[in-house]
């Protein structure tokens, strides 16, 4: 049995004297993204995006790098972002029917509009384009931070939590993902 914690004196004393205790470092993005870049020739900025998604996990990252899969989410995601301003209601339902073949792999296309907002986010309090993950979209990444408040930008990211606990629950999927991009376009 292996058994993974950050919180070693949450195990029972029966179970601790037990166990071979090993302790692993994390590995730092830097590293990670250097990996890629060098080892695999990937471009610096699918690396961030790789990196981000990867959450220090190299084989994950080496995984999201050779995708086309994953690649073609953040293209369709990106897309979409983009241009959700000037959709209009038939255009945004295309959309949602389009999330559908993303169906499961939703958490994955959720995560990827967070992280957009995040850069979004971050660009807006900072001016900072060093910690931007999306960097090859920096353009859109500015003018969706000069059009959207603080607010807007915490309701989308809440919208986004909210959808993905409203699908974990079984709620209609196209309900769902209606109400996250209509959430999107107003804020």
């Amino acid at each position: 049995i292996l058994l993974l914690t950050n919180n070693i004196g949450g195990l029972l004393p029966t179970i601790q004297s037990r166990c071979v205790r090993l302790d692993l470092k994390v590995v730092d993005d830097g590293l990670v993204k250097k990996y890629l870049m060098e080892q695999m020739e990937i471009p610096d900025y699918k690396a961030d995006v790789c990196v981000a998604f990867a959450q220090v996990n190299m084989g994950k990252a080496i995984m999201l790098a050779t995708s086309e899969y994953f690649n073609e989410i953040k293209e369709e995601v990106v897309h979409l972002l983009r241009n959700i301003d000037e959709m209009n209601v038939s255009e945004l339902m295309d959309a949602v029917k389009k999330c559908m073949t993303y169906k499961m792999e939703i958490n994955d296309y959720l995560d990827m509009i967070a992280i957009w907002y995040r850069d979004v986010l971050i660009y807006k309090a900072t001016k900072n384009v060093d910690r931007v993950v999306f960097s090859d979209q920096l353009r859109y990444i500015k003018a969706r931070a000069s059009k959207s408040s603080y607010e807007g930008i915490e309701n989308i990211l809440d919208a986004i939590e909210k959808a993905k606990a409203r699908l974990k629950a079984n709620v209609n999927f196209e309900l769902t993902m209606e109400l996250l991009l209509l959430t999107i376009k107003e804020n």
